[in-house]
């Protein structure tokens, strides 16, 4: 099984010049991987590069608008899309998430902040059934209403896709066991 794995923290060097992730090199990215390399596990990132995209903490609309949504709602779609038609979409795991929520309030910047309370992640492939929603945020957003879950989930959730047990334990160098994982696997699948 293979994982592609997308984030939103962090830096990355070198591919494209500016930056493996470099928002304006999706297209170029994602045809780089369908195409030529079959990933083990890839992890990727959409700020480590050319500003911070999705750090909108002003002007959140026309930062969204005008960059990294279009190229990144069309590359995404391309790499889900072209695994699926090569067969290879059960067999790898896509995952979109980022480090923090969003308000669901707008700051007096026009933009919003980070948020504990609530974000999105987004699963395709490795098993997972498609069209699927998980949970939901009470109506103004500030809370889950259902199916709440956090990151040990989601991490449990990647680890059984993988086909590795979220209950195992592995060792530290004085032999004490630690789990891989506190979470539980989502239903997903």
């Amino acid at each position: 099984m293979g994982a592609i794995l997308f984030g939103q923290k962090g830096e990355r060097g070198g591919f494209h010049g500016g930056g493996i992730w470099s928002i304006f090199d999706w297209n170029d990215i994602a045809y780089f991987l369908l195409y030529w390399i079959s990933p083990p596990l890839l992890v990727g990132d959409l700020n480590g590069s050319r500003g911070d995209h999705f750090y909108t903490h002003a002007n959140n609309f026309d930062e969204l608008n005008d960059i990294p949504l279009p190229p990144f709602g069309q590359a995404a779609s391309a790499l889900v899309e072209g695994l699926r038609e090569r067969g290879r979409l059960d067999e790898t795991l896509v995952v979109m998430l980022t480090d923090f929520g969003r308000t669901p309030k707008i700051n007096g910047g026009v933009g919003q902040d980070h948020f504990l309370g609530g974000y999105s992640a987004v699963f395709a492939g490795g098993g997972i059934q498609r069209g699927q929603v998980y949970g939901k945020s009470n109506p103004t957003g500030f809370e889950p209403a259902g199916k709440a879950c956090g990151p040990t989930d989601l991490h449990a959730t990647i680890f059984h896709a993988l086909g590795i047990n979220p209950e195992n334990m592995i060792y530290d160098t004085k032999d004490r066991p630690l789990p891989i994982c506190d979470g539980k696997p989502l239903p997903l699948f």
